[in-house]
Formats: C-alpha cells, structure tokens, sequence
C-alpha cells in the first residue's frame, strides 16, 4: 500500500525524502536500486530540480510506469516467494538442491535486497555475479567459475519464475543474455591406497568389489565390464566387444585370456544369484516394468558410477580434493593401467583397447568378418602385497 501524501511531500519526485528537525526542512535523494543516497540541503526548489535530473538519468520507463500503477515487487520479495514455491514441492527436489537454491536466494537478498525486480537488469545481474567470480581478476580469492555458473543457473530459474508468474514484464529472461563461464573440469587420478580405502569400506558391496577388480585387471570401461557374460568354468577366455562408439569401426574386440590371476577374481564374483552377467545384483525390488530383454540382475553404467561416488564420498580418501577434482569409477582403468606397465614393464596395450595392426584391419571389414585381439591379464588383483611392493605414487596424477 502506498503512503498517504502529506502536505510537505505532496509534488515531490519519486526517491526525493524529506524529514524535519527543529523547525526545518531536510531534503535527501534516496535512490537504493542506484546506490544513491545524497543530501540536497533546505531550498525545496533545488531539491526538486535535482531529484528530477537525478530521476531522468537514473529510472528506466518502467520504473515510471510501475510508479504511476503502484507495483514495485522487491527482488527480496521474488526470492521469498520462490523459495516457498521449492518448499511446496519438496518431494520433486533433492536436499541438497533445496540447500544450493537458499544460498543462492540469501545471497541475492544480502547484496539488492530493495532492487525492485523490473529493475534486475543484465547489468545488475552482471554485478551479481561479479561478486561471486570476477572473471578479469581471476584469482583464487575471487571465487571460482563453477560458484559463478552456478548462480547464474539458479537466478534463471528465479527469474523465470517471475516472468511465468508476471513479476516480471520483459519479454524474455534476462539471465540468458549474460555468458556463461567455460570451465575444465581437471580430474586427479586415484592412488591405490585410495582406491582401496574406497574397496575396503563397510559400505563397498560385494558387487562394487567385483566391478573394481574387473576394472583394475581387465583394464576395460565400466559399460564393458558391465557387459561381460558369466563365463562357464572351463571357458579360457573372455569375449569383450569394447563399446568405445555407436560406429562398428570404432569397436574393439577382445579375447581375453582367462589367467590365474583373472580366474581368482571371477570365482570371487561367483554366488547364488542366477545371471548372465559376471558384475550382477539382486535387487531389493524386482521391477517387473523393466523391458524383458533386460535381465534384472543387470547393473547400467550410472548406478555404477553413483554408488561408487556414494561410497567414495563416505570412504572421503582424497579430502585435499575439491569435489570436482575427485576421481571416479573410471580413473580406476588409469590406475590399472599405471600398475600394470610398472609390473610388466610395458604398456598394455591389447587390454587397453588402444589401437594396433590388428584393430585397425576390423575397420575396412564388415560384420561377419572380425578380428579378435588376444590380451593376457596377468595383474594379481588380489594379492596386494605384491601390488603395493610396486610402490606406486600415493600423490594423484
């Protein structure tokens, strides 16, 4: 609601204050969205010249429309409202996107608390974001370009709620106007002593157990260990068809020899549980919409990684690490890979699956003609003193 205009305010311009002490009058241009809050003496007349000039200067047409219809919703105000509209919905959000979208909204509420929100211009948005991460300066100290990404996704959001709820009367999100940051997210590598802390773990199941010696000593991505059919007790190798690409050029395809050391780790993958697949679970529920072609005992590449990352993130083995920087699933082949050339003093390349003369000659060739590629595991996943006797680097690379 509108202040009731007195006699002394009554023709003033907007941002123009007027208070009185002992008799006198004291006039003061106080224009917050502007960061402007100026004295302008006792004469009334070159108060209200100036307040003018100020005014033509410093408000947009739609602040003056919005002073003539009287609504002039503060940013604050947005804020508070979306907030309550994420709480309303709590069970569409998680609890730590719940948590990033408060900080985010406190953070806009502490530096333009009073901006009113027709006034949330590219340029203001702009200084915003400064604050979290100037990109000229570009020093730890000025934050970083992921913290600045970041809010300027969850001011979208904000803003496109404004615009959907009709806060705000532009055409379009002004957010979208302002760039975005590249960033390159520069993975470190896992150590073994690392990697194991993560394996010994209470909360390292016997499946994620299995999966991280497979990867360890098959040197193959997490799709193709996945993929890898239980073998029959007197198989001698393995067939992978490394799935590098959609294109059939680009496949590998792998004999792997079934040695000691390779048939150890697969007797440990070996239980109760009927499965097609060497890597496999049981699941709590048996979720009878999945397709038939899916087995229901088959583990898809993200659930391998988020539970590796769960479990990861407990275990807490890099704590000097930021959370961008902390290694994966699949920085575990890096790490057989490191093990298995200080071990054979060669690189491994057929396990690898990193091009030779004979996966290049699969790619002039059609379906019914492959060439498979015989490698030879010979990393004793599981005997780790001999591993730890190769004195690997406990720093990341």
């Amino acid at each position: 609601m509108r202040k009731r205009q007195t006699t002394k305010t009554k023709g003033l311009p907007m941002y123009l204050k007027i208070n009185s002490s002992n008799g006198r009058d004291y006039y003061r241009y106080v224009n917050a969205p502007a960061g402007k809050d100026v004295s302008l003496g006792t004469n009334r007349a070159e108060a209200i010249r100036a307040a003018n000039q100020a005014n033509s200067i410093l408000i947009t047409r739609t602040d003056l429309t919005e002073a003539i219809i009287g609504t002039r919703m503060k940013l604050s105000d947005l804020c508070d409202k979306f907030l309550n509209v994420v709480e309303k919905n709590v069970d569409n959000f998680s609890d730590s996107l719940i948590a990033e979208r408060k900080t985010m909204m406190n953070k806009v509420k502490k530096y333009m608390p009073d901006l009113p929100v027709e006034q949330f211009t590219v340029l203001k948005i702009n200084e915003l974001l400064d604050m979290v991460y100037d990109p000229e300066e570009d020093d730890e100290e000025s934050g970083t370009p992921s913290a600045r990404n970041a809010t300027r996704k969850n001011l979208k959001k904000l803003m496109q709620y404004a615009l959907t709820k009709g806060y705000y009367t532009g055409q379009s999100n002004p957010v979208d106007l302002t760039t975005q940051i590249k960033t390159k997210r520069v993975i470190r590598r896992h150590t073994y002593e690392g990697w194991m802390s993560i394996y010994d773990h209470p909360e390292c199941s016997a499946w994620m157990k299995c999966a991280m010696n497979m990867a360890l000593i098959t040197l193959q991505r997490r799709s193709d260990v996945l993929n890898i059919p239980m073998p029959k007790s007197t198989d001698t190798y393995i067939e992978v068809i490394q799935q590098k690409t959609e294109k059939h050029s680009d496949k590998g395809y792998l004999k792997i020899e079934i040695t000691p050391e390779l048939r150890q780790v697969i007797a440990e993958c070996r239980d109760n549980v009927a499965s097609p697949f060497l890597i496999h679970r049981k699941p709590k529920l048996h979720n009878h919409s999945r397709s038939d072609e899916v087995h229901y005992t088959k583990i898809f590449p993200k659930y391998l990684s988020d539970e590796f990352k769960r479990i990861r993130d407990i275990a807490n083995p890099y704590p000097d690490l930021t959370d961008a920087q902390q290694p994966g699933f699949h920085q575990g082949r890096a790490l057989g890979i490191y093990l298995s050339e200080k071990q054979d003093k060669a690189y491994p390349q057929e396990l690898a699956g990193h091009a030779n003369l004979s996966m290049t000659e699969n790619y002039g060739k059609g379906h019914e003609e492959i060439v498979w590629v015989e490698a030879k595991p010979t990393l004793d996943v599981l005997n780790r003193a001999s591993i730890e006797a190769l004195n690997p680097s406990k720093k990341t690379a």
